[in-house]
């Protein structure tokens, strides 16, 4: 055997173990999303580089899973080194990418329909530029937001492979995606995913370093190069200036846009116990639905027009998960942090049971019209079920008669006081009959 069909043999040695170790990593997720808790879910799609910073970002702190902290970190250090280290080595995605590439170039012999327009579209990563500054931007500054439904986070690799096995996001997300694919066999990867355009800045100091040992080593061979080359440099180098111009006005003018949203934006919903302040939660939400399957009463719900058409809803929340009492009889149990657990993200802060009281979800709200007290018969329901003692009842001379007041300082916004309640259906309007004594209102209403 000649020493080039040694290295050839050893080349496809090499491939063909990463590729079974890729098809390894696939099933591995697969079987994880599907047989496993939300909690194993939560650990393995932090192992992409995007969502493990914005979980030590959002939470200050290192994972306390050691294996599946030790993995995420090595991931995340691996790409620094590596250029898109994630993509080709380890994303369950990108393998789903390569194996669909592969039998592209083998079914099609033209170059149209092996390749698609990668060749155009690979020096343009503008869309892929804007998620990630959608991403980064709010993280500096809380009071911006981004202007459109889907956050950034929602399109990272793990969120969305997990949300499709799930049954969560398959409309538009995927339809998406296979028409990236068919546009050109890595479109989404170079010029759509976020995570990608992410792990390319990570390489961005070890890029520079290896263009300056390449150029220093080309000075060194050639002392004297040719005006051909040299013509050719500049017109490389014109060209990069004026890629990199359009994409800062694109991102500026993405900016701007940002910040009249934010502007605009009102919070009139309730979000999770725990949850960041909306323009960081908005960001940091990859929608992947963990918080809604983790929730035992079933109150959390995606803000769609289907369960919130009722409420003045700006773009950025919609898909996000918001908590509705009006769905059934749950309500938020004192005992329950099943939330802020399952967030993958760090948008739901990992809060303890302890601490809970101090991450309300809204106020309590009392109408005496509403109450069967006000039609003299007698009710202490929402004082007796209340878990938290924010109830309390105060001697009315006005009415001649205790009535219900709400201690803002203690109550949490909980809702099993709203779900309790009775009302006072029977003495008021047949219209109105569904209405109850008591509601919440947002903290900052």
């Amino acid at each position: 055997m000649t020493p080039r069909e040694t290295v050839n043999q050893g080349a496809k040695t090499r491939r063909a173990f990463m590729l079974g170790f890729r098809l390894l990593i696939f099933l591995a997720f697969v079987g994880a999303t599907l047989f496993g808790g939300d909690a194993l879910v939560r650990k393995v799609m932090q192992t992409s580089p995007a969502l493990f910073l914005a979980s030590i970002l959002t939470s200050r702190r290192v994972p306390t899973d050691l294996v599946f902290g030790a993995i995420s970190g090595a991931i995340f250090i691996a790409c620094a080194f590596r250029r898109r280290f994630f993509c080709r080595r380890v994303c369950p995605l990108g393998a789903c990418v390569d194996v669909a590439a592969y039998a592209r170039r083998r079914l099609f012999k033209r170059p149209a329909l092996r390749f698609g327009a990668t060749r155009v579209l690979r020096p343009f990563p503008i869309l892929a530029l804007v998620w990630l500054a959608a991403l980064l931007v709010p993280l500096l500054n809380r009071n911006v937001s981004i202007p459109f439904d889907l956050t950034p986070l929602a399109f990272d690799p793990t969120s969305l492979l997990a949300s499709w096995l799930r049954g969560d996001a398959l409309g538009v997300s995927l339809a998406f995606f296979v028409g990236c694919f068919l546009v050109a066999s890595y479109a989404w990867r170079f010029q759509v995913c976020p995570c990608g355009l992410f792990q390319d800045l990570l390489f961005l100091p070890t890029a520079i370093v290896q263009r300056i040992r390449k150029r220093l080593r080309k000075k060194a061979l050639d002392k004297a190069p040719n005006e051909v080359e040299k013509e050719r440099e500049s017109s490389t180098t014109r060209r990069n200036f004026l890629l990199g111009g359009a994409t800062c006005a694109v991102v500026a003018l993405f900016w701007s846009f940002a910040k009249r949203a934010a502007s605009n934006a009102r919070n009139v919903f309730f979000r999770p116990p725990g949850a960041l302040p909306s323009p960081q939660f908005e960001t940091l939400c990859s929608q992947c639905g963990q918080c809604l399957r983790a929730c035992p009463t079933r109150i959390l719900t995606t803000a769609t027009p289907q369960f919130a058409s009722s409420l003045p809803l700006a773009s950025t929340t919609r898909g996000t998960p918001i908590v509705l009492f009006e769905r059934g009889d749950g309500y938020c149990e004192k005992d329950c942090v099943a939330c802020a657990d399952a967030c993958p993200t760090g948008a739901i802060a990992p809060i303890t049971i302890p601490t809970k009281p101090s991450y309300p979800i809204a106020t309590a709200v009392f109408r005496l019209d509403y109450c069967l007290l006000y039609y003299q018969q007698e009710c202490s329901i929402c004082r007796r079920e209340c878990p938290y003692d924010a109830i309390d009842f105060v001697w009315s001379d006005e009415e001649y008669a205790s009535l219900p007041t709400i201690r803002e300082e203690a109550c949490v916004g909980c809702g099993r006081c709203v779900v309790r309640c009775p009302g006072a259906g029977d003495f008021v309007d047949e219209e109105e009959k569904h209405v109850k004594a008591l509601s919440l209102k947002p903290r900052d209403v």
